[in-house]
Protein backbone atom coordinates (compact mmCIF):
# COMPACT_ATOMS: atom_id res chain seq x y z
CA UNK A 1 0.00 0.00 0.00
CA UNK A 2 1.42 3.35 -1.05
CA UNK A 3 1.47 6.04 1.63
CA UNK A 4 1.53 9.74 0.91
CA UNK A 5 3.87 11.70 3.17
CA UNK A 6 4.28 15.43 3.35
CA UNK A 7 7.16 17.64 4.41
CA UNK A 8 6.80 21.32 5.30
CA UNK A 9 9.49 23.70 6.47
CA UNK A 10 9.88 27.36 7.30
CA UNK A 11 13.23 29.00 7.85
CA UNK A 12 12.33 30.95 10.96
CA UNK A 13 10.24 30.24 14.03
CA UNK A 14 6.46 30.08 14.01
CA UNK A 15 6.07 33.58 15.46
CA UNK A 16 7.67 35.01 12.30
CA UNK A 17 6.52 32.63 9.55
CA UNK A 18 3.26 30.77 9.06
CA UNK A 19 3.54 27.15 7.96
CA UNK A 20 -0.25 26.65 7.75
CA UNK A 21 -0.46 27.25 3.98
CA UNK A 22 2.00 24.42 3.33
CA UNK A 23 0.12 22.10 5.69
CA UNK A 24 -3.22 22.87 4.00
CA UNK A 25 -1.75 22.17 0.56
CA UNK A 26 -0.21 18.88 1.72
CA UNK A 27 -3.52 17.74 3.24
CA UNK A 28 -5.36 18.70 0.03
CA UNK A 29 -2.89 16.55 -1.91
CA UNK A 30 -3.54 13.43 0.19
CA UNK A 31 -1.13 13.60 3.13
CA UNK A 32 -2.64 13.32 6.60
CA UNK A 33 -1.73 14.75 9.98
CA UNK A 34 -0.10 11.39 10.77
CA UNK A 35 2.05 11.45 7.62
CA UNK A 36 3.07 15.12 7.55
CA UNK A 37 6.42 16.10 9.03
CA UNK A 38 7.21 19.77 9.58
CA UNK A 39 9.80 21.94 11.23
CA UNK A 40 11.17 25.45 11.56
CA UNK A 41 14.81 25.35 10.48
CA UNK A 42 16.94 26.90 7.74
CA UNK A 43 17.09 24.94 4.50
CA UNK A 44 20.85 25.50 4.48
CA UNK A 45 21.25 23.33 7.58
CA UNK A 46 21.98 19.67 7.06
CA UNK A 47 20.67 18.69 10.50
CA UNK A 48 16.89 18.70 10.07
CA UNK A 49 15.41 16.20 12.56
CA UNK A 50 11.89 16.00 11.08
CA UNK A 51 13.18 15.46 7.56
CA UNK A 52 15.40 12.67 8.87
CA UNK A 53 12.43 11.08 10.69
CA UNK A 54 10.47 11.17 7.42
CA UNK A 55 13.31 9.59 5.47
CA UNK A 56 13.59 6.87 8.12
CA UNK A 57 9.93 5.80 7.79
CA UNK A 58 9.32 6.09 4.05
CA UNK A 59 9.42 2.88 2.00
CA UNK A 60 9.91 2.15 -1.68
CA UNK A 61 6.71 3.05 -3.50
CA UNK A 62 5.63 5.70 -0.99
CA UNK A 63 5.30 9.30 -2.09
CA UNK A 64 6.85 12.37 -0.45
CA UNK A 65 5.17 15.69 -1.22
CA UNK A 66 6.40 19.22 -0.58
CA UNK A 67 4.80 22.46 -1.68
CA UNK A 68 8.09 23.66 -3.18
CA UNK A 69 11.40 21.96 -3.93
CA UNK A 70 13.14 24.54 -1.73
CA UNK A 71 11.29 23.14 1.30
CA UNK A 72 13.33 19.93 1.04
CA UNK A 73 16.63 21.15 -0.39
CA UNK A 74 18.50 24.24 -1.45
Amino acid sequence: MTLIYGYARCSTNESRQDIDRQLRELRASGATDKTIYFEYVSGAKTDRPELQKLLDVVHEGDMILATEVSRITR
